[in-house]
């Protein structure tokens, strides 16, 4: 009998964890734009209207997108 307790038990925190997962899923990028200073180097990005630079795009879904574009950025020019 304690054996199907702890079996049910497993099955919450996994349908849990599953929810949790789900509901971090970034919404669709439906227009982007960013700016480039003179040294080729990316300072802001634009997504969906909402204005990101340095000094908070890391603490957004989209710091790693903004080190990517930095980085095709440079090997374009």
């Amino acid at each position: 009998m304690v054996h199907k307790l702890v079996r049910k038990k497993e099955v919450v925190a996994k349908v849990s964890s599953t929810l949790t997962t789900s509901t971090n899923i970034i919404t669709m990028i439906k227009q982007l734009t960013f700016k480039i200073d003179e040294d080729n180097d990316l300072y802001e990005i634009t997504i969906n209207n909402t204005t990101y630079t340095l000094d908070n795009v890391y603490d957004s879904p989209y710091g790693n997108l903004f080190d990517e574009l930095n980085i095709l950025i440079d090997k374009v020019q």
